[in-house]
């Protein structure tokens, strides 16, 4: 091969392949028409691009693995923030890379049924919470009228109960299940339902029973049609969206890797947007 040719790398690959099988430079500079020196030389240049594309493979595999993991982690607050109704939608935080984040796992996966599934909790959260606000605060009313000749009955705990029997009702639920408590303050008494403390500082087991049935009774009148609200379709349209938001980033969590692409993934181009430059007015006018 004339002097001064240029060597294509896959000749240079050729002699790396033949020197690391126990070929020596001199041989392979004679089987190539090449000198000694001008072998080495490319040998040495073709181990250092070897080395660097399997450093730099490295380093995009790990990559991938810590995007992958980034927009997974971000499916998971999707899922926690689902849990409970908000009025102003799932709340996530407003900073650059939560934002960021979330466009890139809608990019990678543009037609999940996640996305339909957060539009349907937003509507039904926000008229879930409208429709809460207005049962609860009739609730309150309803257990100081039905407590009124009671002095110890918590009318916060009663009305509280009340919300959470409603809630059970409406997801399908037995509040009937759940148990009152009694325990002993010193001299006095609580009593208690599930999680809500009914009465306190109550002074005889006969006070404790007519608290109990002053609370049976207004549960019994909950389930009255004068009481029929719009809250068990509310829930339950609601509860299925999130169930819809939590079985699918569940899944994305299951496959491990995302399909598609997005302007955050490792190797892709950066792209940036000049800042608009700020008018200066003149100091004289």
């Amino acid at each position: 091969m004339p002097r001064g040719t240029r060597i294509p790398p896959a000749e240079r690959r050729d002699w790396l392949d033949k020197y690391e099988r126990g070929d020596r430079v001199d041989k392979i500079a004679r089987e190539a028409g090449r000198t000694e020196r001008t072998v080495q030389s490319h040998l040495s240049r073709e181990r250092r691009e070897r080395d660097h594309q399997q450093v730099m493979a490295g380093l995009l595999r790990d990559a991938y693995q810590n995007h992958y993991v980034q927009l997974l982690n971000q499916a998971d607050e999707l899922s926690r923030a689902a849990e409970q109704p908000d009025l102003g939608g799932i709340q996530l935080g407003t900073d650059f890379q939560t934002r960021a984040l979330c466009q890139g796992l809608k990019s990678h996966i543009p037609r999940s049924p996640l996305w339909a599934a957060i539009k349907d909790w937003d509507r039904y959260a926000k008229d879930l919470v409208a429709e809460s606000d207005s049962v609860r605060s009739s609730l309150k009313g309803i257990a100081e009228a039905g407590t009124r000749d009671l002095p110890n009955a918590s009318v916060e705990g009663i009305s509280g109960s009340l919300w959470d029997a409603m809630m059970m009702e409406a997801e399908g639920r037995k509040p009937s299940l759940t148990e009152y408590r009694v325990e002993r303050s010193g001299s006095l008494l609580q009593l208690s339902w599930g999680s809500f403390l009914l009465g306190d500082q109550i002074k005889n087991e006969v006070e404790v029973a007519r608290v109990e049935e002053a609370h049976k009774t207004l549960l019994l009148r909950m389930r009255s049609p004068e009481w029929a609200t719009g809250l068990p379709s509310l829930v339950s349209r609601w509860g299925n969206a999130r169930d819809a938001i939590q079985e699918e980033t569940a899944l994305l969590r299951l496959r491990q890797i995302l399909p598609g692409h997005c302007d955050l993934c490792p190797g892709g181009e950066v792209i940036r947007t000049r800042r608009p430059k700020r008018r200066v007015r003149n100091a004289e006018g």
